[in-house]
């Protein structure tokens, strides 16, 4: 269980120190479990990637977090990722409109980008596929992960991979663009 008045104690003392106009990843059990930090200095990627994610975020931590994990930081990108926690709710689709009404409102050029959860059961096919029609009526992105790496190892690579393109604000330099292919 996520102690959202903790968070926002936590991030109020760090978003003093982040730049502005960059991008956050926020989300739940799939962006939280990814080694961000060490795959970011691998790639050399030159913008800075707030990652926000936390193990076992609800879409109801989320609304709660989101002025100190997202507003606050003014980012140009947002990667959402959530649902693992929520699949089974049927007000999740609500609750994330919700959230990126709030974000449309406070950041109105900012890119938004949905990653969809791991479809481990019909419950998870549902709500991807629920996000999806969502996302391609409102002008906004939909990622779908590929998760068939043998090790876990290989699938933070390969995540982080099919993430990285969308994170340069500008076109990729070909050193940074050969850091990449090495992960």
């Amino acid at each position: 269980m996520v102690n959202v008045l903790e968070e926002i104690k936590k991030l109020s003392v760090i978003n003093d120190i982040v730049l502005k106009g960059e991008i956050v990843l926020f989300g739940s059990d799939q962006l939280a479990d990814l080694p961000l930090y060490e795959l970011i200095n691998k790639a050399n990627l030159p913008d800075a990637v707030y990652n926000r994610a936390l193990k076992g975020m609800t879409l109801d931590d989320a609304n709660a977090l989101l002025q100190a994990s997202v507003l606050d930081i003014k980012p140009s990108k947002v990667f959402l990722d959530f649902g693992e926690c929520d699949e089974k709710n049927n007000d999740s689709l609500k609750k994330y409109l919700s959230i990126i009404k709030r974000i449309r409102a406070a950041l109105p050029k900012a890119e938004i980008y949905f990653i969809g959860i791991p479809e481990t059961d019909e419950n998870c096919r549902k709500f991807n596929a629920q996000v999806k029609a969502f996302v391609s009526d409102k002008r906004m992105r939909y990622i779908s992960l590929t998760d068939t790496a043998a090790t876990k190892s290989e699938k933070y690579k390969r995540e982080f991979k099919e993430l990285a393109c969308f994170f340069a604000q500008r076109p990729i330099t070909f050193n940074e663009a050969y850091a990449l292919s090495e992960l």
